[in-house]
């Protein structure tokens, strides 16, 4: 999910590993109008997960989240990488800009590994890293083109959906993944993709309006 510079969806706590429970709450799934004024798209720059053996893995974690989790989420697996914000037509100019930046840069094929299943206090989360921290670095330049305000700590993860209702579940589910998939590689992605979503809610799917292929 998108950050917003003035109404911060994600900007919540992570909840730490050792605590004997996970302590959630609700991020209600409304038109949040006093975010987004009426501007109909929110971008945001992300890898797409498209292997087979991650997702089924994803899938697999998601399954004993399910009696915790929202329906309707309708997202496909991604990580965040950096957001432009609401899509008015000043950052559509710099969504644009920031495509013919890295289409310049002629960036390479990203390796990403699946370091753990966590948690944020609205969302259980896979974290990921990627090989010699490129993501941050791609994100270093995204921002050297931007408007809005992105300058959170960079986290980067897979969000599996929302919490349904304010509660404490049992942290052992963030172990369950090792019973998911028995030999499991890293990952290379071969894309960028700017992609966009409806502000009128936070659950509904992502729209790829822009791909930037990387180089082997």
């Amino acid at each position: 999910m998108g950050y917003s510079e003035k109404f911060r969806f994600a900007q919540i706590s992570v909840v730490k590993f050792k605590m004997p429970s996970i302590r959630t709450d609700v991020l209600v799934d409304r038109d949040y109008r006093e975010w987004h004024g009426g501007i109909a798209l929110y971008g945001f720059w992300c890898v797409q997960i498209e292997d087979s053996s991650w997702i089924d893995r994803l899938n697999c974690v998601k399954s004993s989240f399910k009696p915790f989790l929202q329906d309707g989420y309708q997202r496909f697996p991604h990580v965040t990488i950096a957001t432009v914000g609401l899509m008015n037509d000043e950052n559509w100019r710099v969504a644009n800009r920031q495509i013919k930046l890295l289409r310049m840069l002629k960036l390479s094929k990203i390796g990403l590994s699946w370091k753990a299943v966590s948690s944020y206090i609205h969302s259980p989360i896979v974290r990921v890293s990627s090989s010699k921290n490129y993501l941050s670095k791609i994100r270093e330049q995204l921002h050297l083109i931007s408007l809005g305000d992105d300058s959170s700590d960079f986290d980067p993860h897979i969000t599996l959906g929302y919490y349904s209702s304010i509660t404490s579940i049992d942290s052992t589910l963030m172990t369950g993944e090792e019973s998911c998939v028995q030999k499991f590689d890293s990952l290379e992605i071969g894309e960028i993709k700017f992609c966009t979503y409806e502000t009128h809610t936070i659950k509904g799917s992502l729209s790829v309006q822009s791909s930037i292929d990387l180089r082997g």
